[in-house]
This record gives C-alpha cells, sequence and structure tokens, in this order.
C-alpha cells in the first residue's frame, strides 16, 4: 500500500508540477498577446504615409539663340561692300568694255555669265579661280544656241591671274578655236558677281513678281521698294532659280 500511495503521492505532484508549468506557460502566452497588441495598436493607430517630397520647379523654356552668317547690324556695310564690289567688276575684250550677269554655277568647271556679246566661263577649281576663261559668242537672246553652236568660240592662248583682293584679275590673249586668230581680254572679277545673284523685278500695281537667282542684289531690291514706297504689298515669286546667298536672304525675308 504504501508503495502504491507513494506512487500517487509522486503522481500527484507531476500533475501538481504540469499544472505549474501549464498556467506559467498560458501566463506567458497571455502577456505576450497583450504585448504584440499594444504593439499593433500602436502602430494601426499612426498609419504608415510615404515621406513628403517636393517637386522642383518647373523652368521656363529659353528663347532660342538666333545665328547669323552677317548680325543685323553689320547688313548695311555688307549691303554697301557688296555695291561697291559689284561696280568693280568688267570684261574688257579686244577694247571693248562689257557688264557681266551671273547666270550659272557649272558644276565642275566654273561660273558662267552673261554679257551683250556672248557668254564667258570663268573657271574655279575648289573656290579658286583657275585661269582659264572661255567665251562663246553669238544671238544672245538664244543661250542655248550659243552654248550648243556658237558663232565664235575663244579659249585661252596666254594668261595671266592676279589677286588683288577682293578682285581677281584675268589678262591676256585668247584665240578663236577654229582659226587662232587672237583677241586681247582683262576681266576683273569678284565674289559678288555670283552673291549677287541675278534677280529681277517688275512691279504691276501693288505686286511685284521675281525671277532668277536671290542674292544680295535681291535685298538691294527688295530695300528700294520700302523705301521708295512703291505700295507693293505682295511679292510673287515667278519663276525663282533658287537662293545664292542664304546669309543675306534671312534678312531679305525679315525685310519683306
Amino acid at each position: 500500500m504504501h508503495v502504491i500511495e507513494q506512487k500517487k503521492n509522486s503522481t500527484s505532484s507531476l500533475r501538481g508540477s504540469s499544472k505549474a508549468r501549464f498556467w506559467a506557460f498560458s501566463a506567458g502566452l497571455i502577456l505576450c498577446s497583450l504585448l504584440i497588441g499594444c504593439s499593433g495598436g500602436g502602430s494601426s493607430s499612426q498609419p504608415n504615409t510615404p515621406p513628403a517630397t517636393s517637386t522642383p520647379p518647373v523652368a521656363e523654356p529659353e528663347e532660342p539663340t538666333a545665328v547669323h552668317a552677317i548680325e543685323p547690324e553689320d547688313v548695311g556695310d555688307y549691303v554697301r561692300t557688296f555695291i561697291a564690289e559689284r561696280e568693280q567688276i568688267l570684261l574688257t575684250l579686244d577694247g571693248d568694255d562689257f557688264d557681266l550677269e551671273f547666270l550659272d554655277i557649272i558644276e565642275g568647271q566654273g561660273v558662267l555669265a552673261l554679257f551683250d556679246a556672248g557668254l564667258i566661263l570663268i573657271g574655279i577649281d575648289d573656290g579658286a579661280i583657275n585661269g582659264y576663261v572661255e567665251i562663246r559668242l553669238g544671238d544672245v537672246s538664244d543661250q542655248e544656241a550659243i552654248l550648243s553652236n556658237p558663232d565664235t568660240t575663244l579659249i585661252p592662248a596666254d594668261v595671266s591671274v592676279v589677286n588683288t583682293d577682293p578682285n581677281f584679275i584675268i589678262e591676256g590673249t585668247l584665240v578663236e578655236e577654229r582659226t587662232q586668230e587672237a583677241a586681247s581680254i582683262r576681266l576683273v572679277f569678284n565674289d559678288s558677281l555670283v552673291t549677287g545673284g541675278n534677280s529681277a523685278v517688275s512691279v504691276e500695281g501693288d505686286m511685284a513678281s521675281v525671277s532668277g537667282f536671290l542674292g544680295t542684289a535681291f535685298y538691294v531690291q527688295v530695300s528700294e521698294l520700302v523705301d521708295n514706297g512703291s505700295g507693293v504689298t505682295t511679292i510673287k515669286l515667278q519663276d525663282v532659280s533658287g537662293s545664292i546667298n542664304d546669309d543675306i536672304n534671312v534678312h531679305t525675308g525679315r525685310l519683306i
């Protein structure tokens, strides 16, 4: 019996110990739950919000900077220089003087110009005068015929080129291609022959019709229309070959 009783006492002691451990564990769980609940409650009372960020101010777009090959304040001097240089261009053939009018640039050959007795080709290589001059004489009212079947063709026999900035002076002797008959030549040439273009302007009522290559001469023509009170309100580009001088035509456009 004693032995059994000891067992009972031993079992009772184990149960008591187990109960004590159970209540201690339960109390721990309750305490943890309370702590977690308090922590969660504090967290829920202050919702998570992203930190405020400042938006940088939007920069105002900058006005584009105008770029000019010829500054507006320099246009007047540019035009005056053009007029002075243009007046120096002159062809003297066997003692007769001729003014030249720009016609076109022939790729790989040079500048083609018109004068009262025919056409002249001024040879240019890589932007430099090469001393070659060819003259074709004929009826200037039919330029195609002069090019294809001229009355006379003069080619260089003995010519020299002198650079007297801004002019190039070509001087010497040409010969007729078939008969070898000689003719003297003196040509004063500068860039204004090309940069001036060959525009023609005719006015009828309040309309101005324009043809040819547009260059510095066109700027001068438009300036005269404005300054002379012509009453022109419309400019008609009737047979325009294109711009031969973009640098000045920017300012011609603003003048219009």
